[in-house]
């Protein structure tokens, strides 16, 4: 019975990382077809092979974004949050050395993992979360600074780029909110019984 349970969580966590991947290329897809129409693979959808490529597309979409958002565009949000002392971890101490104190506090996470599994996990997926509201966000701003004549970005163009400026903004608050539960939980210290 254990090894059937280990199996389906081992299924519900790759798919999990599989809709994790391929959501953000979706939706960078369907904005840039309003965005950008003429750079987009004429598929059709009712072709089995079409809806495959697509897919594929989407994958590899939005592995690249959320690669460079994670990598990029979130690493500078971190590291303002630890240069300012925003509460959470890693914070700024006496001298500056953001890599080590980062990797620090990574190692501090994994380390609190087999007590409080579960609260991990949720904090990975809110972290999830709010990565995949930032990548709309920057899809947002990017596919409206972008937009072709006549497009739905170019004829809302203050609409669709002052939605992807608060989205933006949305998505740090809720960065600052995980990022003082996640300092909560890898400094907590389990009750004894």
């Amino acid at each position: 019975m254990e090894q059937f349970n280990d199996g389906i969580k081992a299924v519900k966590e790759s798919i999990s990382t599989f809709f994790r991947h391929i959501l953000p290329g979706i939706v960078i897809i369907i904005l840039s077809s309003q965005s950008i129409p003429s750079r987009l693979i004429n598929l059709k959808i009712n072709d089995t092979s079409s809806i495959l490529v697509l897919g594929a597309i989407a994958m590899a979409i939005g592995n690249v974004w959320y690669v460079f958002h994670r990598y990029g565009i979130f690493q500078i949000v971190d590291f303002l949050a630890y240069y300012f002392k925003w509460e959470g971890e890693p914070v700024k101490t006496i001298s500056t050395n953001y890599r080590k104190d980062a990797a620090s506090h990574v190692l501090k996470f994994f380390i609190s993992q087999p007590e409080l599994n579960e609260m991990g996990r949720h904090i990975r997926d809110r972290f999830s979360s709010f990565n995949y509201m930032y990548i709309v966000s920057e899809a947002l701003i990017v596919f409206t600074l972008f937009a072709e004549d006549g497009t739905l970005f170019q004829k809302y163009a203050f609409r669709t780029f002052s939605a992807g400026v608060l989205a933006f903004i949305a998505a740090t608050y809720q960065y600052s909110i995980v990022r003082a539960i996640d300092a909560k939980f890898v400094n907590f210290t389990p009750l004894k019984k």
